[in-house]
């Protein structure tokens, strides 16, 4: 009876390692680049981003893990002979409880600043997020939303943004190494001055990531639409094309990594000129 109760214990004992050892610590670095457009009221914009995502995840127990991020994003625009730049970074701190079989929950914190520059006009803004997030994992499936509340506060200013936002994002994995995504979000923000307008925020976009055979390297391309309005008086539209590389390392395939490794996001909106704010006051 004792070598039968050993033997259970070291069965147990080597099933929670290789269950640990599967919810390793899991890394991806990502850059892209593409054309951006921007139109606001009567003016137009044309002109390229570049975006970055470092992402290193690491589960502490078989369930319990945490997951960092940090986002780069530079924009820059070109319209009449004026030009514009709009460099943004946020960090990104997620903690979750995740059943690979069968869904995550968790919460998240992210802080961002931005800088807008023109030849005559310079100026920052940073931006605040503390939300919940969840999976839900059914076959080749991945659901994935995030909700939370939000602010932007420009720099040497009282005024500020404060409001809520939703996003949500389904991904199907056609193969393993084969992944295709849509997503949407929206966002409603309101100034602190008495009678401001409401700012509504929708996004839609949609990607494919394709991981190279038998290297630690992914290609991906994604397209994003946003729309902010403001009350009745004007909308800002823009569009978003990237395409670029993305390193892996840890999991051995884009399904284990969304099931098992760094599978969150930060919140993204498909633009950066929420910067734009700054020049409400």
């Amino acid at each position: 009876m004792k070598h039968i109760s050993a033997l259970l214990v070291a069965s147990a004992i080597s099933g929670l390692g290789a269950s640990a050892a599967m919810a390793g610590p899991d890394f991806t670095a990502a850059i892209g680049a593409g054309p951006q457009t921007i139109d606001f009221a009567s003016v137009s914009g044309d002109g390229y981003g570049v975006y970055g995502l470092l992402s290193a995840a690491n589960n502490f127990t078989p369930v319990l893990g945490a997951q960092g991020d940090l986002l780069v994003r530079y924009s820059h625009f070109e319209s009449d002979g004026a030009e514009a730049d709009i460099a943004s970074l946020d960090a990104v701190l997620h903690a979750f409880y995740r059943d690979s079989e069968r869904f995550l929950v968790g919460g998240f914190a992210q802080f961002g600043h931005d800088t807008l520059k023109n030849s005559s006009y310079e100026a920052g803004s940073n931006r605040y997020y503390v939300g919940a997030e969840g999976q839900v994992f059914l076959d080749q499936f991945t659901g994935y939303g995030q909700v939370g509340w939000q602010k932007t506060a420009p720099d040497d200013s009282d005024v500020y943004l404060e409001g809520w936002f939703i996003t949500g994002e389904l991904r199907y994995f056609v193969t393993p190494d084969l992944k295709v995504e849509v997503h949407a979000g929206h966002k409603e923000t309101t100034v602190n001055v008495p009678e401001a307008p409401e700012l509504r925020t929708l996004n839609f976009g949609l990607g494919a990531e394709y991981r190279l055979p038998d290297l630690p390297f992914s290609v991906f391309g994604k397209y994003d639409y946003s729309t902010t309005s403001i009350a009745d008086w004007y909308s800002v539209d823009s569009h978003r094309v990237l395409v670029g590389l993305k390193f892996n390392l840890g999991d051995d395939s884009l399904q284990q990594r969304d099931r098992n490794g760094a599978s969150l996001k930060p919140v993204d909106f498909g633009s950066n000129y929420e910067v734009g704010g700054i020049e409400i006051d």
